[in-house]
């Protein structure tokens, strides 16, 4: 018993040497791939309520570890993406979104929240405030708004975006195990050690560098492990001998798909437009169509929901394309969708 408590003592100490001498080295060394991550860790911090926001007086630049973007994160003194502070002699209109709204991927001054600051409605030139957290689905962005919007005495409006992901997914994903962000939210309040389970994982993955890294890597497993579950499943689907299998699907089709390939006729070298991208669509631009073929063709018509906040405050849903100049950081956002798991 006594070299069982030897053993263990000196495999426990191993253990933490291990443990601090990673952190040490993952601190030193900065690798880009998990900078990126970490700083992201740190511009977020734990709130009961909806999780997690982003944490106050923070001044964070980000890079993307394959140099896809790079862009300087401020926040004021109530998490709120940007430096400037609520001015109580000014109205104010609120942005209230995910992370499309915060601007994930550019600078603060880029954000179109900051574009549209000084922007004249009815009652004077608003002063905009971001509210917009990353990873929220509509249900987390009204517990935001309900929090928030006490500290603002003087606001008006809310300029609420739902991106399509909050509420549906396509089925492909569906199948590998993703959901909309609303159906995230419902099960996680379902569970009541949730709130507990996460508070600890978080705090202890924003304190530590070798944790977060730990919790990266089993997220990227979790994805693996659920696209491979979902090959696996097709194939055998494919094979005709699943009771999911449908009736084109036979054991007959599946050899002879496996087994025998018709020749493919060969190109024409005469011919010039081979390589043509006959399927990709052209990204829309007003830049290369008229105005009113623009607005007529792309821009939809934007509707108004009215949700009482308190008596002056109006909750407003504008679907609408904002400045060209703000297109690129948009197209460029869509495309750099590298950030962790929720928390």
């Amino acid at each position: 018993m006594k070299g069982f408590f030897s053993w263990a003592g000196r495999a426990l100490v191993f253990f933490i040497l291990a443990l601090i001498g990673t952190e040490i080295l993952l601190n030193l060394l900065k690798s880009p791939s998990l900078q990126f991550y970490r700083d992201q860790k740190l511009l977020h911090r734990y709130n009961p309520v909806y999780y997690v926001d982003l944490a106050p007086n923070q001044d964070i630049y980000i890079r993307h570890f394959a140099g896809k973007w790079e862009g300087r994160f401020r926040t004021n003194s109530l998490g709120m993406r940007g430096l400037e502070e609520p001015d109580l002699n000014k109205p104010q209109l609120a942005c209230l979104g995910d992370s499309l709204v915060m601007g994930f991927g550019v600078s603060d001054e880029d954000t179109f929240c900051n574009l549209l600051n000084g922007i004249e409605l009815k009652g004077g030139a608003r002063q905009t405030l971001n509210l917009a957290v990353d990873a929220y689905g509509s249900l987390g962005a009204l517990r935001r708004l309900k929090d928030m919007a006490p500290k603002l005495k003087n606001l008006k409006e809310v300029l609420f975006f739902v991106s399509g992901n909050d509420f549906t997914i396509p089925e492909e994903l569906r199948a590998k195990g993703i959901l909309p962000d609303d159906e995230i939210d419902e099960i996680r309040n379902r569970d009541p050690n949730f709130n507990r389970n996460f508070r600890i994982q978080f705090e202890l993955s924003r304190a530590s560098y070798t944790l977060q890294a730990l919790k990266l890597a089993f997220e990227q497993l979790k994805v693996q492990y659920g696209f491979t579950l979902f090959r696996l499943r097709s194939e055998w689907n494919s094979t005709g001998l699943s009771s999911a299998s449908t009736a084109e699907q036979t054991p007959a089709k599946y050899m002879r798909d496996s087994f025998f390939r018709i020749s493919e006729t060969k190109c024409d070298p005469a011919k010039t437009d081979i390589f043509e991208k006959t399927n990709v669509f052209a990204v829309p631009n007003p830049d290369v169509m008229s105005k009113e073929e623009y607005k007529k063709n792309i821009v939809p018509n934007r509707f108004r929901i009215t949700f009482p906040v308190g008596k002056k405050n109006r909750l407003l849903v504008l679907w609408n394309h904002f400045r060209k100049s703000h297109n690129k950081h948009m197209t460029k956002w869509w495309n750099t969708q590298d950030r962790e798991e929720f928390g």
